[in-house]
């Protein structure tokens, strides 16, 4: 298939989602409009949370725009109605170019966070649909004819269902994209790039080259042996050789790379050389960054000023960017073609200049010369070439003993990376989907629940649920997960919680063999390092690990919560293994924070193993299904940074992608249910039960109003002085994790036993505000209704009233549901249920819950404050008798969220458990957590659990990665 082909599939689907696809928007907006009741979609695009939506999007103010980041939305729209700006920044051209702003990405950015109330669920998935789409195809330059016919078809059925939506005729522009009618656009394109692409690759790059021997010279170094031995360039260069790295799919530590380029000192090691193997060729972006530096060593701007030498090669630099990167959207039309030529030209001439040719008539020889000699056909074919090898890249991945494939650099991933690769001899890959984050809205503890539905998080949706969620919009539960290095550690309430020794003692006795509480204890100790100082001491607990551990007790209200245990008859104590592992009792919350900022696994693990040699890391790598051949494990297949690799392992693939995401790549490699596999034509490889068996806790929230000025609103969380007191101390409010500062586990049915798996039965988690998750409570996907007749007087109020919320949860659910592949496209979501309530056993812990906590709120301690049941019945509750059991479980069913605790979707058990997904002999442990059946493919993660523990699964996750990490490498470091 020629070159013009495959350029061809690219821009046609560019015009699919591109021009096709936001011929779309604006009648979806309008739709909006319609449902919230504006007479056009003009009035609507002018409220203010649009604006501000807008606003931050197009980046007009970069300080306003960090600020954004770190704020939650209440409190930026505080700070900005303070600011007196009524008409400022925020208009920023609404009404006078919007128009052409409503692309498919903003859609789905004002959808997320402005219009979700407006719009079904349906059309919302189909709007990530055409997302993924045009995701997938920005960075692309070339593909092949069946994955152009895969992603085709996504588009165009997902932009024809919002058409039928919207009540928009698509019919004629299909036509058009499937017919060949935009011949005439591709062949312009598609000439326009490529003789931009000779002209920068042939002269250009010869003339840069040219331009910095000549800078080096007049700086004053005397060859490029001298050049590189300076650590500016050593400098530039390391981080010149992370990009290159990056940019073909494995992301190498810097380490490794300064390994190479320096001596174990950091001096001068033959440079030159391993530049050349490096980073194959100077780029301009390159070149243009070591000329500027050149300038400051010298301290003699004139030679690279006079001639205006480093504006003209940042010109070059930029067009070189758009165009050498892969087609960047390929629309080179023929105005900007002739723009982008003429600045190339009078670059190049420039330069030539510099460097010694000072005739015009000879310097228009030279560039029309090189492109006679090197020809357009033989440029292009040369550019396909290269094009053309990137796009499937089979990596063998080497070592001695072991060299492993990890997908999911989350919780345990991250674990993994960091402790099999502590054996020099062990070569591991790991492969991430999402990206690397440092932005302060995932650091600051306190703004934990705003992570959520950002670029870190999947944003999966359940399947509309039959006995629970029944106040949500299509009964369907808000599901999310983690997506970057860290996985959910970056987006979770960073709770640090163990769980109970008889979790652990039940798995032990159905016949997982080593995982009693006493064998798992020192793993838990390897992981936490204890910043708390009443705890450090303690034989049950650890300050060498990974993992910084704190109490971040701030308000007033979380003293008096857990001064209130005696009222009940509780003990206050350390949930973290006091009382030999029982966790009934209060407890201060303890979380992953340290230094003031969020501990994620990446922080904890990952980054201090980047150094390493025999560490790899590729971000943006979605993984498309595990390769097996002959029921042997043998790599996978993943798209990374928008082209499909084919990655080999010649030992072991280690699945680490999460309750959900790990069940989904099973099944798209053909483990799973069978019948499942068939009804999507995925050929078995393994009948087993890969997603069946997900369980997930649930969160039924209760408040109540204080008169006591002790707990956290608005006005104290949005002073100057908090966040002086963050920023300079690290100390005050935001250094607390959203005000989650206090647990109970509580053993409320008379008919259990104490020292029995089911007590404690429910926990209470002390939420130190009436907005239980700040200002994010949107995420809970409640109907409108409902969202009046709990927050109306909490949120439409100028000043929150004081008050706490607890979420009272059962410790022990006994409801269970699925995780199922819905498609073959391994960038649908999978089908995901929780099934909450299905059995009706798990009501009853929480309406016995909310006894203890009346009985709680009427104890001495809280009359002291002035505690009061805040009531909040909502409306489809209301023909029950208030405060009755019937009312309360209505209340639970309508409103319960999800308490983030996704496990046991890929059960650990013995091979006589029909149920289970991977094994636990510790007699064989090269079989450890190997999938039934399946050589060479192991799970480490949350799925595995085959119960979900009595509390925050993150410390468990970390705890089976330690220990798995000891099995793997057959040693025992505890």
């Amino acid at each position: 298939m020629g070159y013009d082909k495959n350029m061809e599939y690219h821009i046609r689907l560019q015009y699919v989602v591109g021009q096709i696809g936001q011929k779309c928007m604006k009648p979806l907006c309008r739709k909006v409009a319609q449902t919230k009741g504006h007479s056009d979609y003009r009035s609507l695009l002018n409220e203010n949370r649009v604006k501000l939506q807008i606003h931050h999007l197009r980046g007009i103010n970069n300080g306003a725009q960090r600020m954004k980041n770190i704020l939650t939305e209440r409190q930026w729209f505080s700070l900005y109605k303070n600011s007196g700006d009524k008409n400022g920044c925020c208009s920023v051209t609404a009404r006078e170019d919007v128009e052409n702003m409503l692309d498919v990405s903003l859609m789905c950015k004002l959808m997320e966070h402005v219009f979700r109330d407006y719009i079904p669920v349906e059309i919302m998935n189909r709007l990530y649909n055409v997302l993924r789409v045009k995701e997938q195809i920005d960075g692309m330059c070339y593909m092949e004819e069946s994955k152009f016919e895969e992603l085709f078809q996504i588009a165009r059925k997902s932009l024809i269902e919002i058409a039928k939506y919207t009540g928009t005729n698509l019919a004629q522009d299909m036509v058009n994209a499937e017919q060949g009618e935009i011949q005439s656009l591709v062949d312009e394109y598609t000439e326009n790039y490529l003789k931009l692409r000779l002209l920068l690759k042939d002269p250009a790059e010869r003339i840069m080259r040219s331009t910095m021997d000549v800078s080096m010279t007049k700086a004053g170094f005397k060859d490029r042996e001298e050049l590189f031995g300076n650590p500016f360039v050593q400098s530039e260069l390391s981080g010149k050789a992370l990009i290159w790295s990056s940019n073909r799919g494995c992301k190498r530590s810097q380490g490794s790379f300064l390994g190479q380029i320096f001596d174990i000192k950091g001096h001068y090691k033959s440079v030159k050389e391993s530049v050349v193997q490096c980073l194959c060729s100077f780029d301009f972006d390159f070149i243009y960054k070591l000329m500027r530096d050149l300038s400051v060593l010298s301290l003699e701007l004139t030679p690279y000023t006079k001639e205006g030498v480093m504006s003209f090669i940042k010109n070059l630099r930029d067009i070189y960017g758009q165009v050498m990167r892969g087609c960047p959207d390929n629309k080179i039309g023929s105005s900007d073609f002739r723009r982008y030529w003429r600045t190339c030209e009078e670059a190049l001439k420039t330069l030539l200049r510099f460097t010694g040719c000072s005739n015009d008539e000879e310097i228009s020889v030279i560039l029309k010369m090189n492109l006679r000699i090197s020809g357009l056909r033989r440029g292009v074919s040369s550019a396909v070439d290269s094009a053309r090898n990137l796009i499937w890249i089979e990596v063998s991945v080497s070592g001695h003993y072991l060299a492993v494939t990890n997908i999911g650099a989350g919780a345990a991933g991250s674990v993994l990376a960091n402790r099999l690769t502590e054996d020099n001899h062990v070569t591991v890959l790991v492969l991430e989907a999402g990206g690397e984050e440092h932005d302060p809205l995932y650091d600051i503890p306190w703004n934990a629940p705003a992570a959520m539905m950002t670029k870190a998080d999947w944003q999966f949706y359940s399947e509309p649920q039959e006995h629970g969620c029944l106040g949500m919009k299509e009964q369907r539960q808000y599901t999310p997960r983690g997506k970057g290095l860290g996985g959910s550690t970056l987006v979770n309430g960073l709770a640090y919680v163990r769980g109970s020794r008889y979790d652990y003692d039940m798995w032990a006795a159905n016949g997982n063999k080593g995982w009693g509480y006493d064998d798992i204890l020192p793993y838990f100790k390897k992981v936490e390092n204890v910043q708390i100082d009443d705890l450090k001491n303690k034989e049950y607990r650890s300050t060498s690990g990974n993992m910084k551990v704190s109490d971040t007790l701030s308000f007033g209200i979380s003293h008096t919560f857990v001064e209130a245990a005696a009222d009940i008859g509780y003990k206050v104590k350390d949930c973290n293994g006091e009382d030999n592992g029982w966790q009934k009792g209060f407890c201060r919350m303890q979380a992953i924070v340290g230094d003031s900022i969020r501990f994620h696994s990446a922080r904890g693990y990952l980054w201090p193993a980047m150094k390493r040699q025999n560490l790899h890391v590729a971000i943006n790598a979605h993984v498309q299904k595990v390769i097996i051949e002959k029921g042997k494990a043998i790599g996978i297949e993943a798209i990374i940074d928008g082209r499909k690799h084919k990655i080999l392992s010649n030992k072991e693939v280690i699945l680490s992608a999460g309750a959900i995401g790990s069940p989904h790549i099973l099944q798209l490699s053909g483990v799973g249910p069978k019948s499942l596999l068939n009804k999507l034509q995925i050929p078995v490889i393994k009948d087993l039960p890969a997603g069946i068996g997900l369980q997930d806790h649930v969160m039924f929230f209760v408040k109540a109003s204080i008169s006591a000025k002790i707990s956290a609103t608005p006005d104290k969380i949005n002073s100057w002085w908090t966040w002086i007191q963050y920023y300079l101390f690290g100390t005050g409010y935001l250094a607390t994790n959203a005000g989650v500062e206090a647990t109970a586990w509580l053993c409320t049915d008379p008919n259990i036993q104490e020292g029995s798996y089911r007590c404690p039965d429910s926990e209470v988690i002390l939420l130190s505000s009436l907005a239980e998750h700040g200002d994010s409570y949107e995420h809970f996907n409640y109907k409108q209704d409902v969202e009046d007749d709990i927050y109306g007087r909490i949120h439409g109020v100028d000043d929150m009233p004081e008050g706490f919320t607890v979420a009272l949860e059962t410790a022990h659910p006994l409801s269970r549901g699925y995780v199922l592949a819905q498609s073959t496209d391994p960038f649908d979501y999978p089908r995901i249920s929780p099934n909450y309530f299905e059995n009706p056993y798990d009501v009853q812990p929480i309406i016995r819950a909310v006894r203890m906590f009346q009985k709680l709120l009427k104890g001495k301690t809280m009359q002291k404050v002035g505690a009061k049941l805040w009531t909040q019945p909502i409306r489809a509750c209301k023909h029950h008798v208030e405060d009755s059991d019937e009312y309360w479980e209505c209340m639970i069913r309508h409103i319960s969220v999800s308490g983030y605790h996704h496990s046991s979707s890929c059960r650990m058990g013995p091979k006589t458990d029909n149920t289970a997904v991977v094994d636990s002999e510790l007699s064989l442990p090269s079989m450890f957590y190997r999938v039934h059946g399946i050589e060479s493919l192991r799970i480490v993660d949350a799925s595995v659990m085959p119960a979900v523990t009595s509390g925050n699964t993150m410390a468990p996750t970390l705890m089976i990665a330690e220990k798995a990490a000891d099995l793997i490498r057959g040693i025992k470091t505890v």
